[in-house]
């Protein structure tokens, strides 16, 4: 975290998750992940002891293949580590396209259509940090009208 940026507000726009976040305004509780806090949010979503939906933010309401990446990461946490179920097509769709591409996600991803549309921009150190597990410990949590910090998790390192 900057401590620069502590107590400050921070303004946020993205094309895909505002649009997701939108949304789920009125949801009893949505909460932001990535690889970047997967084991945060996972620990707060078992301690939490509820249903979770996965709402994968997409490209203009089309199908991203990095939302789905994440999704199957984390459903694979939830599943393997904190005795989660899923009988949900989608959530086994994108466990098994997880569990296919796992040990090498940046090779897979150069084919995929939003690496190719931003190709130009030169993200290579960004799209590396952006996969790399567990570079946060909060979990952002959208409220209807702003997104704050939810949580600051203790991981328990294995």
């Amino acid at each position: 975290m900057n401590p620069d940026l502590i107590g400050k507000t921070v303004v946020l726009t993205t094309s895909n998750c505002t649009m997701a976040m939108l949304q789920v305004k009125h949801a009893k509780k949505a909460l932001a992940g990535a690889f970047t806090n997967i084991s945060a949010l996972a620990e707060m979503l078992y301690k939490e002891n509820e249903d979770v939906l996965l709402l994968c933010a997409g490209w203009k309401n089309k199908f991203s293949i990095e939302d789905s990446l994440f999704a199957g990461a984390l459903t694979d946490r939830l599943v393997n580590d904190y005795d989660f179920e899923s009988d949900d097509d989608g959530a086994l769709a994108s466990l098994t396209l997880y569990h296919s591409v796992k040990d090498n996600i940046p090779e897979f991803l150069k084919n995929s259509s939003h690496r190719h549309r931003l190709g130009h921009l030169n993200l290579d150190k960004d799209i590396e940090y952006c996969l790399k597990h567990d570079q946060a410990s909060v979990v952002p949590q959208f409220d209807g009208h702003a997104i704050r910090l939810a949580k600051i998790a203790v991981l328990n390192p294995e």
